[in-house]
């Protein structure tokens, strides 16, 4: 079971930090992300 969760960690870190997704800009998810709130809190 541990196997498995470091896996799945390893899996989710990969996806949202290094794989670019085409439905939102050829971006990261976490790229987008902290673009967002960067920009929510200097409005």
């Amino acid at each position: 079971m541990a196997e498995a969760k470091q896996a799945l960690g390893q899996y989710f870190a990969f996806f949202n930090q290094c794989r670019r997704h085409q439905g939102i800009g050829n971006q990261t998810p976490d790229a987008l992300y902290y673009a967002e709130q960067e920009s929510a809190l200097a409005a």
